[in-house]
């Protein structure tokens, strides 16, 4: 299945805390200092739970099944969820549509950076198209 996972790219006041080639997840809680420290304007690395801005579409060899159970693993490690509360399903769901939609809509390599109003491919040095 196609994903998005960590890049090592970087440009300008861009940022990769996560391993490269991590699966990445779409942000799901900001600190309080979000948007000056950039972590609401960033994927979160899915095993790091580090955050990036650049991310790569790659063929991943897993299950939906598998990436749903990987957004909840996050979601409880990061204090998002608890453990011991209802699983919610939207939170899941949203997540999922989200990571997934944005890579089925372009071939693999491609290179995408977070924003508030959707992932843009980066094209060129400082070129960016919203998607």
């Amino acid at each position: 299945m196609k994903l998005l996972i960590a890049t090592g790219e970087t440009r300008g006041t861009d940022f990769n805390w996560c391993d490269d080639d991590e699966l990445v997840l779409p942000p799901t809680t900001a600190c309080e200092n979000g948007d000056t420290c950039g972590c609401n304007s960033a994927w979160v690395g899915a095993k790091t739970l580090k955050h990036t801005t650049f991310a790569k579409v790659a063929d991943v060899d897993m299950t939906a099944r598998r990436l749903k159970e990987l957004i909840l693993d996050a979601a409880i490690r990061m204090g998002y969820l608890d453990r011991g509360a209802t699983i919610h399903v939207s939170f899941v769901r949203t997540s999922y549509l989200e990571i997934v939609n944005a890579a089925r809509a372009h071939e693999a390599d491609t290179v995408l950076r977070y924003s508030h109003n959707g992932p843009s491919v980066v094209t060129g040095k400082d070129e960016e198209t919203t998607v």
